[in-house]
């Protein structure tokens, strides 16, 4: 537990909010639900909500990929009276939720300075730079800026689609604050944070060079959108699972029955298309892919309309492929290979 605790305190998780909702209103039960990155976290955090509220807490063993999976309906069916979501922003647009949801956005501690310093002689001189992170370092948003103007770079900074937040944000399912960037003039971006994902993303949606700036391991990587071997190997593994689809005729739409997730219109849109090729098609409802699922279905490939990550992140574990929106699209000839890019939540 100490070692819990020494974690503890490299973020800042503040509870003021919903501190002041539990003085005005009556809070006995409260559900806790966290991402994989803070279940090592999660008796201690339990620990401090039971103290700063005097409440019963119950933590969620489900899996939570981002403030589109959010668990509402389960605690609601335990008697919480309110939710609080740690490690994700709230998503504006998000629909109402079954009962009060906070936010708990867990902002890192770490030092940014010195490896945003190292990227630097990734750029030219005078390169405008779209600064790109996650919710966990978006208050160090100004400090990059800074940075990179003393560095004789122009730091560009954008606001996505309602889904993000906060300038500069990107989600793994959503890289539109990219493209805001790129129409305000950058010429490529650096990305604070950890993990491949969302720069990779980036590159493939923009075809721009991506610079990676990890204050977790202090490593800067590059990531170019057009030639590199980390986009080339994920570009090979997407293309694969279109050319394992080519024979089918029969296929499965998935439609997502999480809150953030749920897009029924781009089903049924892509299942006009598939009808109009003449193929068979169904609709099914899931709140999550799990392999053993898949096995009571007869359709020779799936196409998931739920969140993005799941086809690329478990394509190993799949015996049958999992395409997305825009790959079924390739597939079907609707659109050419080139026009291949990560799909998005927008």
């Amino acid at each position: 537990m100490d070692s819990n605790l020494n974690n503890l305190k490299d973020y800042e998780f503040n509870f003021s909010e919903v501190i002041e909702y539990a003085k005005n209103h009556k809070v006995s039960i409260v559900g806790i639900q966290l991402p994989e990155g803070l279940r090592r976290m999660q008796n201690v955090l339990a620990e401090r909500v039971k103290c700063e509220l005097g409440c019963e807490v119950i933590i969620s063993t489900e899996p939570c990929v981002g403030a589109c999976d959010i668990a509402d309906e389960e605690f609601l069916n335990l008697g919480a009276d309110i939710l609080l979501h740690f490690g994700h922003s709230k998503i504006p647009c998000l629909s109402k939720t079954s009962l009060p949801v906070f936010y708990i956005e867990c902002r890192s501690n770490m030092d940014v300075e010195n490896v945003v310093n190292d990227s630097l002689n990734k750029f030219v001189n005078g390169e405008k730079v779209g600064i790109l992170t996650t919710v966990q370092h978006v208050h160090k948003v100004n400090e990059i800026s800074n940075i990179l103007s003393k560095g004789k770079l122009t730091p560009i900074v954008s606001k996505g689609d309602c889904r993000i937040a906060y300038p500069a944000q990107v989600l793994g399912c959503n890289f539109s604050t990219a493209r805001e960037e790129i129409k305000n003039g950058a010429d490529s971006f650096l990305f604070v944070g950890s993990g491949y994902f969302h720069p990779l993303g980036v590159a493939i949606s923009t075809k721009r060079k991506v610079i990676v700036a990890d204050p977790y391991s202090n490593e800067v990587k590059e990531i170019d959108g057009v030639n590199n071997e980390i986009v080339n190997k994920i570009m090979r593994q997407r293309f694969g699972a279109i050319a394992k689809a080519k024979d089918a005729k029969s296929f499965a739409i998935l439609v997502g029955t999480k809150k953030g997730q749920s897009r029924l219109g781009c089903a049924l849109e892509l299942k006009r298309m598939i009808e109009k090729h003449s193929f068979q098609v169904f609709l099914y409802s899931v709140g999550r892919i799990e392999p053993e699922y898949l096995r009571y279905y007869n359709e020779d490939a799936i196409v998931s309309t739920l969140c993005p990550r799941v086809a690329i992140d478990d394509f190993s574990r799949f015996n049958k492929p999992i395409l997305t929106p825009i790959e079924l699209q390739i597939l079907l000839e609707e659109k050419d290979w080139n026009e291949f890019a990560f799909d998005e939540i927008i």
